[in-house]
């Protein structure tokens, strides 16, 4: 029964000292508590949008659009975040979302129907407007031009 009261008696204890290093932890850390102490990732609202054409500058319809994270070197990756749209009629596309405000965005498009080689670019993203973790808002354009795929030589 005693070893039972002085158990609960030091965990109170402890818990206690926890609490107070815990407080004044986080209240160092900004030099006085004037700013939240936050945990997170930086995130933001970023919108690309463009146009897609052949050779000839006619707009292409139903081309088909990737829009993923890039490093800094331009490779695409993080393909599990990637938004995937199509052209409309006049071979324009547009992709809105929230997410992580990685600086860089890959622009892939290709073609479905496979009359066109696929094409890609790199979108520098400059968000503005935002506090603490949000990073605000980013608005980019990427036009692309396709080339035809040659067609198969017979001999």
């Amino acid at each position: 029964m005693i070893k039972q009261t002085i158990k609960k008696q030091f965990n109170l204890l402890l818990s206690a000292v926890l609490a107070l290093l815990g407080f004044s932890a986080c209240d160092s850390i900004t030099g006085g508590g004037d700013e939240p102490v936050m945990y997170g990732t930086p995130y933001g609202d970023y919108e690309i949008s463009g146009l897609v054409t052949d050779e000839a500058s006619t707009p292409l319809s139903n081309m088909r659009v990737i829009v993923s994270s890039a490093d800094s070197k331009g490779v695409g990756y993080r393909h599990y975040d990637a938004d995937t749209v199509y052209t409309d009629e006049q071979g324009h596309y547009m992709v809105k979302n929230e997410g992580h405000s990685f600086s860089n965005r890959q622009v892939y498009c290709e073609d479905p129907a496979g009359v066109y080689e696929a094409d890609s670019t790199v979108v520098k993203l400059d968000y503005k407007g935002g506090s603490g973790w949000y990073q605000g808002e980013a608005v980019a354009t990427a036009d692309l031009k396709l080339k035809k795929k040659a067609e198969p030589s017979e001999e």
